[in-house]
């Protein structure tokens, strides 16, 4: 039944505005809007749907991954834009 429908993502975040810049400028995705209740993103014709929360717990696992051709080029790149990775 769903194995044709679209996917929509979501994450969560209590700082929406720290959010929305990482996402556009550190990760390059583009915004397509900004709600009341949640920021939308394309991420590659997927629709990721940052909710705007009051309180969120971190949790001890992955929300979001991607796929990429070379790993160590695409952490290159994002360290350059100020991510940090941690092992």
């Amino acid at each position: 039944m769903l194995e044709r429908a679209v996917l929509t993502a979501f994450v969560a975040t209590a700082h929406s505005e720290r959010s929305k810049d990482f996402y556009e400028r550190v990760l390059g995705l583009k915004l397509v809007s900004d709600e009341e209740f949640a920021i939308v993103f394309d991420c590659g014709g997927t629709q990721l749907r940052i909710q705007k929360v009051e309180q969120l717990a971190a949790q001890p696992f992955t929300a979001l991954g991607w796929q990429v051709d070379d790993i160590r080029a695409a952490m290159q790149e994002l360290g350059k834009r100020g991510v940090e990775f941690e092992w």
